[in-house]
């Protein structure tokens, strides 16, 4: 029952492929940085290049969830609080990318093959 209102599509199939596409890319590319980082002892900011690179092809979808923690962090007006809760996000990023990238395949299996 709840599968009929979970994300309703609003682009084509291909669309909604090309975003999975691209979020494994950056799935791909952040664990060449971390491998990089773990063999080589690479500095602490290519693990920040590795949180971008999974950061970047979320997109659309990552501004829900940006959203979502800034209405509760940015409503406490005090500082320590808002860079403790942008860490938090960072750190839940990992797996974020994940549920949103079965989020865009369930998005594309639902989409229609060409908008009406």
């Amino acid at each position: 029952m709840w599968i009929k209102n979970f994300l309703r599509p609003s682009r084509p199939r291909n669309a909604y492929l090309q975003q999975a596409a691209f979020i494994l890319l950056g799935i791909a590319s952040a664990c060449c940085i971390l491998v990089y980082v773990a063999q080589y002892d690479g500095d602490a900011l290519w693990l920040l290049a590795a949180l971008l690179a999974l950061l970047v092809p979320c997109g659309r979808n990552m501004m829900f969830a940006y959203e979502a923690s800034n209405a509760t962090i940015l409503s406490m007006e005090n500082p320590l609080i808002i860079v403790v809760g942008f860490i938090l996000l960072l750190l839940v990023l990992p797996l974020l990318v994940f549920v949103l990238l079965v989020a865009t395949l369930i998005q594309a299996a639902r989409a229609p093959s060409v908008l009406r």
